[in-house]
Parts: structure tokens; sequence; C-alpha cells
């Protein structure tokens, strides 16, 4: 889904179009695992080993191992990702946009449920 919206200029389009790469940081932390298939395109190799490059000299420990939940508290993602160099606000922005990209399940604090306010669903 990341690729197909990548080539969407109007929707990063303060940043030239390109998706952040603290998003695709935390999308790759939060994936089980990243296989790279036979038919992958040398170019999405090359980004794929640029975010993997940008995730293992940003993240800490303790988002690593927050990401590899399957659930967590997006303020205690927010906490941990603050170690690393991102804002608080542009945390919950790179939730909300893998939410819509269906990378992760994020109810935030409009949630109609309040066990589920503040939530993170990874898997």
């Amino acid at each position: 889904a990341l690729d197909t919206l990548g080539g969407d200029s109007n929707i990063f389009s303060g940043m030239g179009g390109q998706r952040p790469l603290n998003y695709l940081m935390l999308q790759h932390l939060f994936s089980a695992s990243v296989d790279a298939s036979e038919g992958t395109s040398k170019l999405a190799m090359e980004g794929e080993t640029a975010i993997r490059r940008h995730a293992a000299e940003r993240s800490s420990r303790g988002l690593r191992e927050l990401c590899s939940l399957p659930h967590a508290s997006a303020s205690a993602l927010a906490d941990e990702a603050c170690k690393c160099g991102m804002t608080r606000d542009e945390v919950y922005r790179a939730l909300e946009f893998l939410h819509d990209t269906g990378s992760v399940l994020y109810y935030g604090m409009t949630a109609r449920d309040e066990k589920l306010q503040n939530t993170v669903f990874t898997r």
C-alpha cells in the first residue's frame, strides 16, 4: 500500500511527495518479517536496505521491543520514538498514516470503546 501511495505527490506535498523515512522505519519495525521476493526490483531492494539501515541506526532496543509486540500503547511508542529523534506529533501522524494504509490498527483518543483508546495493534 505504501508503494502505491508513494507515487502520489499530494500525500506528502511538503516533502516533495516522499514518505518520511521515520514512517517507513516504524512500518519496518512493526512488520513481523520482511522477505525480499525474487520478483523484487533492484530499486525496491535498495529502498528496503535504506530503511533497514535507518532503523538500525535510529531505533532503540525499547522501540524495537514495543514494535514487535502484537499491541502496544501509542503513548509508550511515542515515548520510545522520541528517544530516537522523532517528535510526539510525528509519531502520532505516522501511526495515523500507517493505520490509513493498513500497516497497523491504531485507536486514538477518539475511539468509541475507552479500553481501545491509545492502542496500536501491529499484527
